[in-house]
């Protein structure tokens, strides 16, 4: 999951289905994959998105 965090061409891949409207979505770890996506205006895709996923705490409880 570290890695797609990162990588440009996932980012991209978000940004361009998200600014097209398109339906963007994550389960379980996933949302991690929006941390460094922006909108269209350039600002964070998921600013003033509710937003859940794991705690690192919750991930050493499973």
């Amino acid at each position: 999951m570290y890695d797609l965090v990162t990588d440009q061409d996932s980012i991209k891949l978000i940004e361009e289905f998200y600014n097209a409207g398109k339906l963007v979505a994550a389960v379980c770890h996933g949302p991690i994959v929006f941390r460094d996506a922006k909108g269209k205006s350039g600002e964070p895709l998921l600013k003033g998105k509710n937003v859940t996923g794991f705690t690192n705490v919750e991930e050493d409880q499973v």
